[in-house]
């Protein structure tokens, strides 16, 4: 309401000129307008000395007759005092609505408190008016939190219930809103909360009864994926399109506004908060349906077993480090391929294996032991693929960001060694540490030529510039090794020196412990 309008209606209020709708309107913006209340106090009362003056000079009023009826003077006195007095409750009444209506408010609007897992990372702001302090793990109306590695969950007041995996940035609009700018977030919504609103910069999704999952991304076409229920999607870019989307149906928006189906993916979410970050393990102790398959807390885990091109996994299977290890023959048949592509290689990343090798069955380029990715740049310039590898000269190496991060430890020595790699973009350059069995070694970066040409374009759900994830060679199937390899984890996030030295010691990942 502007300054006008609210003068116009405290002078028609005076003058008891005031529709109901009116009437809602001014109290409403008195109810959000701390200095529109104290307006309205220096108005009235402003009024108040007014007519109490008039009262004073009315007697002495040159033009006044000399005989004054005095049934007139009691009649016009009752209407001041009425008035005023009316004025008076009328004040005390929109008063005491609106403590009233702040205190329900309190009571019916507490802050959002969250949870996350062990080893999250993320900043937490508030609006000028929810305060300052960020300590608490609450959120409130115009809190945003932007996560940068780990998973968040939510419970709303309604019994709104939302997981939330890194990266992402959330801004809580009110109890029945919220923005995701980035982020991949699952929302249950159960009766009696209908009309939950998620917005991201591409669509709206009104929630009208169900369970879905959003993916938005700054770079890529968000995407809703209804798992149960049914939700309306409004496009808010190009065309704007509006549809309802039922159980078992994905939608993408394409750049012109048009909301175009895709496959459902109910395996991209999160639906509990796990205990710490996101990750995929390969024990390579249980083949079935002739793959090794994969535990852990990271989505799309099911697409994770890793296949050998066209060798029998049992043959594949030794001694390892822990149980049963793979064994590699320098092969490209035997080489391990996952059909997981959810690991972009322009996020903050952890990487670890035990590996055993000889130095004479290098070959002459070295060779890859987990690769992914595409040998393009991805949107924000830097190489799209992860890999760690051995030089010629046995030395362990990860090469990613447009480099080569390279140590001078040799680990072709025969014996079983372990491998850790961290990454991530810290102020726009990569920071990338490697560890052998446990401790932290020195590396150099080269910067490694690459293509200029922009990587293939693809949606969140087909994981954009992403490929599938090779144990034992090159990204291309190139270079593979001969040796073996057991218990690789990869992270979503970097983890801490803590957690490596306790997978370097041949202990399963327990993020209780790494708290």
């Amino acid at each position: 309401m502007n300054q006008q309008t609210f003068e116009d209606l405290l002078s028609r209020l005076v003058d008891n000129q005031l529709t109901k709708e009116e009437h809602a309107q001014l109290e409403l913006h008195l109810l959000n307008a701390p200095d529109a209340r104290a307006q309205y106090l220096e108005y009235m009362d402003m009024q108040n000395l007014l007519l109490l003056e008039m009262e004073k000079k009315d007697h002495i009023l040159k033009d006044a007759p000399k005989v004054i009826n005095i049934d007139n003077v009691v009649r016009m006195q009752r209407k001041r005092s009425v008035r005023i007095a009316t004025l008076s409750a009328v004040a005390v009444l929109i008063l005491t609505g609106i403590i009233l209506g702040l205190l329900a408010t309190d009571k019916k609007t507490p802050p959002l408190a969250f949870r996350t897992s062990a080893g999250t990372q993320y900043t937490l702001t508030h609006s000028s008016e929810a305060g300052a302090d960020t300590s608490a793990k609450t959120m409130h109306h115009g809190s945003r939190l932007q996560v940068s590695q780990g998973v968040v969950e939510f419970t709303f007041e309604s019994g709104v219930k939302a997981i939330i995996l890194a990266p992402a940035d959330l801004t809580l609009y009110n109890d029945k809103t919220v923005s995701l700018k980035e982020g991949n977030a699952w929302f249950k919504v159960p009766k009696g909360a209908e009309g939950f609103t998620v917005k991201t910069k591409q669509m709206d999704v009104v929630d009208l009864g169900t369970e879905f999952g959003v993916l938005s991304s700054p770079q890529y076409p968000d995407e809703v994926h209804v798992l149960r229920g049914k939700v309306k999607i409004t496009s808010l870019t190009g065309h704007k399109e509006e549809l309802e989307a039922t159980a078992q149906q994905g939608f993408s928006i394409e750049h012109s506004g048009h909301i175009a189906e895709t496959d459902f993916r109910s395996d991209l979410f999160l639906t509990e908060l796990p205990k710490g970050l996101a990750y995929a393990h390969w024990s390579f102790d249980q083949v079935k349906d002739g793959a090794f398959t994969a535990d852990g807390s990271m989505p799309e885990l099911l697409s994770g077993s890793a296949r050998p091109v066209s060798t029998d996994a049992h043959s594949m299977q030794t001694d390892g480090k822990v149980g049963k290890g793979v064994r590699f023959d320098a092969k490209p048949t035997n080489t391990l391929v996952s059909q997981w592509y959810n690991l972009p290689s322009d996020q903050a990343g952890s990487l670890c294996c035990w590996v055993k090798v000889d130095q004479t069955s290098l070959k002459e380029h070295g060779t890859g032991l987990v690769a992914w990715g595409v040998s393009k740049q991805s949107f924000d310039g830097w190489s799209g693929n992860i890999k760690l590898a051995l030089s010629p000269e046995g030395t362990v190496s990860l090469l990613g960001f447009n480099s080569s991060f390279r140590s001078n430890i040799h680990v072709a020595d025969g014996h079983w060694h372990h491998i850790a790699a961290t990454y991530k973009a810290n102020q726009g350059q990569p920071e990338v540490n490697l560890y052998l069995d446990g401790r932290k070694v020195s590396c150099d970066r080269a910067i490694l030529a690459s293509e200029n040409t922009p990587s293939i374009h693809r949606t969140p759900q087909s994981n954009r510039i992403i490929q599938e994830v090779l144990f034992g060679s090159n990204i291309k199937n190139t270079n593979p090794i001969k040796g073996s390899l057991d218990e690789i984890y990869i992270f979503k996030g970097v983890i801490d020196e803590t957690t490596i030295k306790q997978l370097a010691n041949g202990l399963s990942y327990t993020p209780e412990k790494t708290k």
